[in-house]
C-alpha cells in the first residue's frame, strides 16, 4: 500500500470528525437542542391521509406542522421548548374522516379545527371531541389558552372526561382510530377502545344532516358551565337546547349501540357520565384513581395470597391441613412424660437394690406378693388435668429384683369422651436389666375405667383392659455422677401419642432416638434436660406417611420435681431446636414453650406462651419451597383468672393473642413483609391489625369481629383510607374527601363508575 502525505492528512481529518462529533469531544463546541417528538391521532373516526396537524406553544406561536399517513397518525418533531402544547387538526377541502354515526366517510370542510392542549408534550396524544370540549372550556375559564397554567389545563379536562364517563382516563391519550374495515374488534377493557366507542356514541347522537362535527361543537358549548345538560352555556341563563347535544340518556344508550357494533363482548357494562364536573378537579380525579389502584392492589396481591379458598395461603393452609392430618405429629409432650416415666423405671430398678427410702412395701396385686413400691403424683392430679400419676413396683422386695413394672397416667390420660363410661388411658412399662445401667423396656397401652364420686372426682378405679393399640420397645442407657442420674439415652419405640380432630389415635407407634443430659437449676428440684435425637410417627393406616422431628443442640425441657411425690413433676419450659418434616411439608427453627400454669380452679396446667421462630416449606412435588419465614407468637393473658368450671362471660374467657412478624414468599410474586396481631377481647369479640409492605406499597389495617359484624379499616401508601362498619358498607376518602362508597359488595366511586368489593 502506497501512503502519500495527502492520504494521511484525510485520514487524520476523518479522525478528528469522530472524536468531534462522533464521540462527544471538542473543546468550545455547545450542546445541540434536545428534539422532541410528538406523534399525533386525531378521531372523530379515522381521518383521511394528508389531512394537515400543527403543534403550537401555549402563546400559539407554531413549533412544527405536518400531514397524517395512511396509520391514521402525524409524526411531528421540534426542538427547545418544553412548555404546554396545543395540537391543532385542520380540515381542508380533501379532509375526510369516518364517521362512527352514518358509517360512512364525512367531510371535514376547511375552516374545521379540532383541537388538543396537553400540559407539556407527550409522546403520542389524542385529539378528540373531548379534548377539543376543554380547549373551548380553558378558553372560557381562563380569557384565552395563552394565559392558562398547568393546572387550568390539567382540571379542563379532567372535567371533560369524567363527563363522559372517562373516569379517571386521560382524555389526551389516543383512541383506537376507527374506520370501515375495524369490525367488531373493541376490547373495552382497553382505555383506547372504551375511548373509541365513548366517541361513536357522540357521533351517533347526530341525526339528519348532522354530522359527528357537529355533535363535537354542540359539546364544547354545553361543558363551558360544567353541567352536561344539552344547553348552550355561552349565555348568563341558558335556555335554549342545542341542536344533537349529549345528554346522558343519549350517551348511555349510544354507547350500548356502539358497542355491538364495534365490541368484542356480547355484553359491555353501561357508560356512566356524569352530569355534573363543578367539583371535578385534576387532582380529585387523581386522587379516584390512587383510590382504584388500591381495589386493585387488594384484588391483586392481597387476594392472591388469601381470599378465603384459592389464594396462595389458603390452598397452602389447605394443604398442609390435609398433609399433617394424614401424617399425624407426636405430641413431644406425651413423649416426654413418657420418657420422664421410664427414667423413673430406672431409678426405681437400682434403688430397689439398696433399699433406699424412697420405697414402700406392697404387695403385687396378681400374686398379693411383697414388692416395692414407689408412686409419684396421684391419680385425682392426672383425672384433673393439673399433674400426672406415676406407680411403680418390683417383682421382689429384696435387692435382687429383675423386674420394674410402672404405670404412667400422664395429663391427658383422662378420657370423658363417652359419659357413659370414662376412663383413664394409661401407658404400662416392664423394665429388665441386662448389664449395669443398661435396660431393656416393654411399653404397652391400657384403659381402665373410672367410677366419679359426685364431684366429678375419683370414686374408684376399675381393671385395667388391655387397649388394641401398638405396643412399644427398646433400649435404655443411663449415666450417673455418685447416686445421681445425670444423663439418658433411649433407642426404640412407644405407643402411639397423637390422635386425629376425633381423639382417636392415628399413628403407629413413636420411634425415639434421644439423649438426655440432665442437670439442676438454680431453684431446688428444679432440672433441666437436654435433648437431642430424633422422634418419628407413621400413620397407622399408611405406614408410608412418615412425620419426622429432629432435636438439635440446644433443645430442652426444665421441669420442677418438688411435689414429685404428691402432684407429678411439672414441666416449666420447653425450648425445641431442629426440624419436623413430612414428604411435603417441612418446619424448621425454634420453638418455645413456657409460662406454664394451673386456672383459677388449680386444673389443666398448660403453657401460657409459644413462640416459634421459623420457616416453613412447601416441599411436595412441584411445591413452592420456603414460603413463610418469621416469627408466630401465641400467648394467654391472665390465665390463673379464668374458671374452666364457670360458664364464659364477658369478665371469664381465655384472653389469647396471637402475632406474626416475617414474610410470605409465593411463586412469581414479590416477597411480602407481613404483620399480622389478632386479641381476643370478649367471648366473642376480637381485635385485629395487619401491616403488609412490598415495594413501595404499604397497607395497613385494623378491625374488631362480634356477633352483630364485622368493622374494618385499611390505609395505603397514598393516604387513601377505606373504613366498613360491621354491615359491611363504608366510604373510601382521602385526605377528608370522600372518593366512594361501599354497600351490598360493590365499591362506588364518585366518578360513577363501580365494581365488585371482592
Amino acid at each position: 500500500m502506497k501512503i502519500t502525505i495527502r492520504g494521511l492528512s484525510l485520514a487524520l481529518a476523518s479522525v478528528g470528525m469522530l472524536t468531534i462529533y462522533g464521540c462527544g469531544g471538542g473543546s468550545s463546541g455547545d450542546t445541540p437542542p434536545t428534539v422532541t417528538s410528538m406523534t399525533v391521532a386525531p378521531s372523530l373516526g379515522k381521518f383521511s391521509k394528508g389531512t394537515s396537524v400543527k403543534l403550537k406553544r401555549i402563546d400559539l406561536t407554531q413549533l412544527a406542522s405536518g400531514s397524517i399517513g395512511d396509520d391514521g397518525k402525524a409524526i411531528l418533531t421540534f426542538t427547545g421548548y418544553a412548555g404546554p402544547i396545543v395540537v391543532e387538526v385542520l380540515g381542508g377541502a380533501d379532509v375526510q374522516y369516518y364517521d362512527e354515526g352514518t358509517k360512512a366517510l364525512a367531510t371535514f370542510g376547511a375552516g374545521k379545527t379540532l383541537r388538543a392542549v396537553a400540559p407539556a408534550a407527550q409522546a403520542v396524544v389524542g385529539v378528540t371531541a373531548l379534548t377539543n370540549a376543554a380547549v373551548v372550556k380553558l378558553e372560557a375559564a381562563t380569557g384565552g389558552i395563552a394565559v392558562a397554567t398547568v393546572i387550568n389545563i390539567n382540571d379542563a379536562n379532567a372535567k371533560v372526561g369524567s363527563a363522559l364517563g372517562m373516569g379517571t382516563s386521560s382524555i389526551l391519550d389516543a383512541p383506537t382510530l376507527v374506520d370501515i374495515a375495524t369490525g367488531k374488534t373493541l376490547d373495552v377493557a382497553t382505555v383506547g377502545d372504551k375511548y373509541a366507542l365513548v366517541l361513536a356514541a357522540l357521533a351517533k347522537i347526530a341525526t339528519g344532516t348532522s354530522t359527528a362535527v357537529d355533535v363535537a361543537d354542540a359539546l364544547a358549548r354545553d361543558l363551558k358551565d360544567d353541567q352536561l345538560d344539552g344547553l348552550d352555556s355561552t349565555s348568563t341563563a341558558p335556555t335554549t337546547a342545542i341542536a344533537n347535544a349529549p345528554t346522558n340518556a343519549a350517551l348511555i344508550s349510544n354507547y350500548t349501540a356502539a358497542a355491538a357494533d364495534l365490541a368484542t363482548a356480547t355484553t359491555v357494562a353501561p357508560l356512566v357520565p356524569n352530569p355534573n364536573v363543578s367539583t371535578i378537579t385534576a387532582s380529585y380525579l387523581s386522587d379516584l384513581g390512587l383510590a382504584k389502584a388500591m381495589f386493585a392492589e387488594l384484588r391483586t396481591t392481597l387476594n392472591s395470597f388469601s381470599n378465603g379458598s384459592t389464594g396462595f395461603l389458603d390452598t397452602q393452609a389447605t394443604r398442609m391441613n390435609a398433609d399433617l392430618n394424614a401424617n399425624v405429629a407426636p405430641e413431644l409432650a406425651k413423649v416426654a412424660s413418657r420418657v420422664g416415666t421410664l427414667a423413673m423405671a430406672m431409678a426405681m430398678f437400682e434403688d430397689g437394690k439398696a433399699y433406699t427410702s424412697n420405697n414402700t412395701f406392697g404387695l403385687m396385686p396378681t400374686t398379693d406378693g411383697s414388692a416395692l413400691v414407689r408412686q409419684s403424683g396421684s391419680p385425682d392430679a392426672a383425672w384433673y388435668g393439673y399433674g400426672s400419676f406415676d406407680y411403680c413396683r418390683t417383682d421382689s422386695a429384696t435387692g435382687v429384683a429383675s423386674k420394674v413394672t410402672c404405670s404412667h397416667f400422664g395429663q391427658d390420660s383422662a378420657d370423658r369422651s363417652d359419659p357413659t363410661n370414662p376412663k383413664f388411658k394409661y401407658i404400662v412399662y416392664e423394665l429388665t436389666g441386662t448389664a449395669s445401667n443398661q435396660y431393656n423396656y416393654t411399653a404397652t397401652r391400657y384403659n381402665r375405667s373410672v367410677a366419679e364420686n359426685a364431684y366429678g372426682g375419683i370414686a374408684a378405679l376399675g381393671t385395667p383392659t388391655l387397649a388394641s393399640v401398638p405396643a412399644g420397645n427398646g433400649t435404655l442407657t443411663k449415666t450417673v455422677s455418685g447416686t445421681t442420674m445425670t444423663g439418658l439415652t433411649i433407642n426404640g419405640t412407644l405407643p402411639p401419642s397423637a390422635t386425629n380432630a376425633s381423639n382417636t389415635l392415628s399413628t403407629g407407634v413413636d420411634t425415639i432416638a434421644i439423649s438426655a443430659a440432665r442437670s439442676a437449676l438454680t431453684a431446688a428440684n428444679n432440672f433441666r434436660y437436654a435433648l437431642s435425637g430424633s422422634v418419628a410417627t407413621t400413620n397407622l393406616a399408611d405406614a408410608s406417611k412418615v412425620v419426622t422431628l429432629s432435636l438439635d443442640n440446644g433443645s430442652y425441657f426444665d421441669s420442677d420435681e418438688t411435689a414429685s411425690a404428691t402432684g407429678g413433676t411439672k414441666v416449666l419450659a420447653v425450648k425445641l431446636v431442629g426440624t419436623a418434616k413430612t414428604t411435603a411439608t417441612k418446619f424448621t427453627g425454634t420453638l418455645d414453650v413456657g409460662a406454664f400454669s394451673n386456672n383459677a380452679d388449680g386444673f389443666d396446667y398448660s403453657p401460657t406462651s409459644i413462640v416459634f421462630n421459623g420457616s416453613i416449606s412447601d416441599t411436595s412435588t412441584g411445591g413452592a419451597g420456603e414460603m413463610l419465614t418469621g416469627k408466630l407468637e401465641a400467648a394467654v393473658a391472665d390465665y390463673k383468672l379464668y374458671h374452666s368450671t364457670q360458664p364464659q362471660s364477658g369478665t371469664n374467657y381465655q384472653k389469647a393473642t396471637v402475632t406474626f412478624t416475617g414474610t410470605v414468599q409465593a411463586p412469581s410474586r414479590p416477597a411480602l413483609k407481613l404483620v399480622v396481631a389478632a386479641v381476643k377481647t370478649g367471648i366473642a369479640t376480637s381485635n385485629i391489625t395487619v401491616d403488609y409492605s412490598y415495594g413501595t406499597v404499604k397497607i395497613t389495617g385494623s378491625g374488631a369481629t362480634s356477633a352483630t359484624g364485622n368493622t374494618l379499616t385499611l390505609s395505603n401508601q397514598d393516604g387513601v383510607q377505606v373504613v366498613l362498619n360491621s354491615q359491611s358498607a363504608g366510604t373510601v376518602t382521602k385526605s377528608g374527601a370522600t372518593l366512594a362508597t361501599i354497600g351490598n359488595g360493590m365499591v362506588n366511586y364518585t366518578d360513577g363508575v363501580s365494581e365488585s368489593l371482592n
